[in-house]
């Protein structure tokens, strides 16, 4: 990963015509901030995608696959839960940030973000086409963030980032990152 690349930004939507558009056709704008505090009180619904359809209805019987998915929704949930949201209620913005997060402060790569993105994509789905869940189908937070932010280089995950700008890491992100560590070697 180059230098120019570790410092891209979000290109963050004009929030002002966004909001326009969706009072202009009676839309929300964040459809699914409304139900992210009923989410607290129910079971995990990663946990259920998981379940239902990889181990159920997939036939996924490598370990390490689901194990995959459990590590991308642990570090989905880390990164969400700062922000006061519910983990499957995101708007776009929350999924630029965790993008952000995994390219800048992980060192991800492009095809390691993708990946990551693919797997809640996945869950995402599912929760739109299964009728007990509030997901609508023409909104998809995952798939609005990867078009519009910057997934990085698919250079190889410990680029060469100068040293120095490694010591800049904000605490709360240093906390999370020292979190999965410890939950990985658990």
């Amino acid at each position: 990963m180059s230098n120019e690349t570790s410092q891209t930004t979000t290109s963050e939507p004009d929030n002002g015509t966004r909001d326009a558009y969706a009072k202009a056709f009676n839309r929300p704008s964040d459809p699914l901030e409304k139900y992210s505090e009923r989410f607290y009180s129910l079971p995990d619904p990663f946990e259920y995608f998981i379940k239902e359809v990889l181990i159920k209805k997939q036939d996924i019987e490598s370990e390490k696959t689901i194990s995959e998915y459990r590590r991308t929704y642990r570090q989905w949930k880390n990164h969400m839960e700062p922000k006061k949201r519910h983990p499957a209620c995101p708007s776009p913005t929350h999924v630029s940030e965790f993008i952000e997060w995994r390219r800048d402060v992980h060192q991800n790569c492009r095809r390691f973000i993708n990946a990551k993105l693919n797997r809640l994509v996945r869950a995402y789905e599912h929760w739109q086409i299964e009728s007990v869940f509030p997901h609508p189908n023409d909104f998809n937070p995952f798939e609005l963030a990867r078009e519009r932010t910057d997934l990085g280089t698919n250079n190889n995950k410990h680029s060469t980032i100068p040293h120095y700008k490694l010591f800049r890491i904000p605490l709360q992100l240093l906390r999370t990152y020292v979190v999965e560590q410890l939950s990985l070697h658990n």
